[in-house]
């Protein structure tokens, strides 16, 4: 079941590892595949893991059911030049609560029920 969710989020370089389907929502736990990164700074190959926590996102529900994603963000050190640095992900802001694409969704449902007011 993992494979499936892995495939239709699309969120790579997530991996799902273990989904807990609820009664109204649905939790999974991912892990990113990459085994190293690059510095920001200086664009060194970086796998040295320092530090790791886990960040929750709402992404897009599926079947009715609420999402939400965990996932170790991990903190590198660039040895070459003592930066250390967190994993970016693409889909989601660096603070956000949030997937991109579930912001850009809130965004267009609320443009829409703004529409229908003023008409």
């Amino acid at each position: 079941m993992e494979e499936v969710f892995t495939t239709l989020l699309n969120l790579s370089p997530l991996e799902v590892t273990l989904a807990e389907v609820q009664e109204r929502e649905i939790i999974l736990h991912c892990r990113s595949t990459l085994r190293q990164t690059h510095c920001p700074v200086c664009l060194e190959k970086c796998s040295f893991v320092k530090d790791t926590y886990v960040r929750k996102l709402r992404d897009l529900s599926i079947s009715g059911k609420i999402v939400h994603l965990h996932f170790t963000v991990r903190q590198f050190v660039c040895r070459p030049c003592n930066r250390h640095f967190h994993e970016q992900y693409g889909f989601a802001a660096k603070n956000g609560t949030m997937t991109q694409r579930y912001e850009d969704f809130i965004r267009a449902a609320s443009a829409i029920t703004a529409v229908r007011v003023l008409t």
